[in-house]
């Protein structure tokens, strides 16, 4: 007997199965999908990582979409365009107010907590850093203050990016991780994956790739991607950083992952 697939918490159109096989030794062939605009990123290197998290949440999609065979995709949607352009979000991706938020302070000091009321998403955050709802697939971007003398002003964010794949039954984090690690590939030619492997992200199951990169030409950066898959969506929470980011930002970034928690869905809109 067939398992129905869980319930996504947000409505999207399911994309087309182009019926290829799965290259595990090639999982990047599409163009990095570059959208979206922050108030953080006037004066700062923010957009780059915004474009990063984008990679992550919509680059798999398209991965998916092309390279799927072995999973049910019974829609013929042929609206899904083959690359995302500047100021694109699809209408195929996500379809709930991302600006429905609120913040309020967590029970642990020193800490907010953002609530994603349209989708049940809570996630602490440093109460001295800025917040904004950037777009439908990047519902948060979490930005450091910024430091006296830091290179280029660069401050560290995190971001918060989503993607429903429910349209793709029998997707792993594994699968996904390929997928992400390819657009990364594409959206950043020597980008370099340090690190890879299994983690929880809040009481979830996950997986991260942690890469570096040149911000410019005399800063490298790192970016930790952690992600987890829950009812047919996959959360997204990248860290950006560099070699002068202070340690104390990985206690920081590890507190917000584990404070990562879903509202049960009889429950959003009741907290």
């Amino acid at each position: 007997m067939n398992t129905p697939s869980p319930k996504p918490r947000f409505n999207s159109k399911k994309p087309p199965n182009d019926s290829q096989p799965i290259n595990p030794n090639d999982p990047h062939l599409n163009p990095a999908p570059f959208y979206g605009d922050s108030p953080f990123s006037q004066t700062r290197k923010s957009l780059l990582f915004i474009v990063l998290a984008a990679v992550l949440a919509v680059g798999g999609g398209l991965y998916f979409n092309q390279q799927t065979s072995n999973v049910n995709t019974p829609s013929t949607d042929s609206s899904v365009p083959d690359s995302i352009t500047p100021g694109e979000i699809p209408d195929w991706a996500v379809n709930f107010d991302y600006q429905d938020y609120s913040t309020q302070a967590s029970t642990t000091i020193g800490f907010n907590t953002f609530t994603q009321n349209a989708l049940g998403i809570k996630i602490d955050y440093p109460s001295d850093w800025q917040v904004a709802a950037v777009s439908q697939l990047i519902p948060a971007m979490f930005s450091s203050p910024v430091k006296e003398n830091s290179p280029g002003d660069f401050t560290e964010n995190v971001v918060f990016s989503l993607e429903d794949i429910s349209a793709y039954e029998g997707v792993t984090l594994e699968q996904y991780g390929d997928a992400a690690y390819g657009q990364l590939l594409k959206a950043l030619p020597d980008y370099k994956l340090l690190e890879r492997g299994v983690r929880k992200v809040g009481s979830y199951d996950g997986a991260y790739l942690l890469g570096s990169y040149s911000v410019d030409e005399t800063l490298q950066g790192n970016v930790m991607s952690i992600f987890t898959l829950v009812e047919g969506t996959v959360y997204i929470i990248s860290y950006t950083y560099t070699s002068t980011t202070d340690n104390s930002f990985q206690d920081i970034f590890e507190a917000m992952v584990n404070s990562f928690y879903l509202l049960p869905l009889s429950n959003i809109g009741n907290s």
